[in-house]
């Protein structure tokens, strides 16, 4: 182990300009890696706030009976989905959207002239906040069956359709991004073997001597993998402490600026995601590694390392 650490240190003598911007890149690359897949899991966190479903407006048409508005009311009440709701009539409707106008200084249509394009509706409170996600097939149910059983029900709306699209937007930025991080792992594993392949170019008369004195190839090319991981690791748990202290001033700024209930979801990578993407990096370092010092070794004594 001692002359693995000694191997290390001599690389790094030798070849401290090299194996600094290795370092340096790794260092960047992870930075970056851990950044978007941050900003990733918390744009998911932030559509499952604006997901919940906890109210859902009914319209009714216009040939819809009073008495037919009743059975619907008798069968809204018995509902285990709801916990309240209420009857807006086509006046009521249209007054609601004339005071909105007056509120922001304007008022261009008559009410008696805009009431018919207001149909009359019920806001149903649900009993619980449902996700659009999670939930979407019971949601889906839920307003089918109330415009199968009431024909006079016309539309059952609770945000679907932008939701929907949200939804899309938000599965395609998800894409593009683990793209991104997967390119940017895939260079980070160019630059570890860069880093074996130029310090073993350099070093090419000792390695042959000293396979040639019998040392073994992996006590010749061990330390140079070693190394690879050790700058793997130690660039990985800086990157974490630089996107945390980004994470926290971008939060601090956030909470000025965006609700509670927003920015109260936000949250940093789990202790299991961070573990897992630190052993991921590790083992394809490795390997990826232990590839390069294979394409590498038959240029010194025409045989493969691994058969020795």
């Amino acid at each position: 182990m001692w002359s693995i650490f000694q191997a290390i240190k001599r690389s790094w003598l030798k070849h401290f300009v090299t194996q600094i911007s290795a370092f340096l890149i790794l260092l960047a690359t992870y930075v970056a890696a851990l950044s978007i897949i941050l900003a990733t899991t918390n744009m998911r966190s932030v559509f499952e706030i604006w997901g919940k479903v906890s109210d859902i407006t009914i319209y009714l048409q216009q040939s819809a009976s009073e008495k037919d508005v009743e059975k619907l009311k008798s069968h809204l009440a018995s509902h285990e989905k709801v916990q309240g709701f209420e009857y807006i009539d086509s006046q009521k409707s249209a007054e609601d959207f004339n005071q909105r106008l007056k509120d922001l200084g304007s008022e261009l249509f008559n009410q008696s002239t805009i009431q018919d394009f207001f149909p009359a509706n019920i806001k149903v409170n649900l009993n619980k906040p449902y996700s659009f996600q999670a939930d979407k097939l019971n949601l889906s149910l839920f307003s089918n069956a109330l415009k199968e059983r009431f024909s006079f029900v016309s539309d059952v709306s609770y945000g679907q359709n932008w939701l929907n699209q949200y939804s899309k937007v938000l599965l395609a930025v998800e894409k593009v991004n683990w793209m991104i991080v997967l390119a940017i792992f895939f260079c980070s594993l160019f630059v570890a073997a860069n880093v074996i392949k130029t310090v073993l170019f350099s070093r090419r008369d000792e390695v042959e001597i000293l396979e040639f004195v019998g040392e073994t190839p992996m006590g010749i090319y061990g330390p140079h993998i070693v190394n690879c991981l050790l700058l793997s690791l130690i660039a990985y748990l800086l990157a974490t402490v630089v996107v945390a202290g980004l994470f926290h001033s971008s939060l601090n700024y956030a909470r000025s600026v965006l609700p509670a209930q927003i920015t109260g979801e936000f949250q940093f990578l789990s202790p299991l995601a961070w573990t897992g993407f630190l052993g991921f990096i590790l083992v394809s370092v490795y390997f990826y590694s232990l590839s390069a010092v294979s394409s590498m070794a038959p240029t010194f004594t025409g045989g493969r390392w691994w058969k020795k």
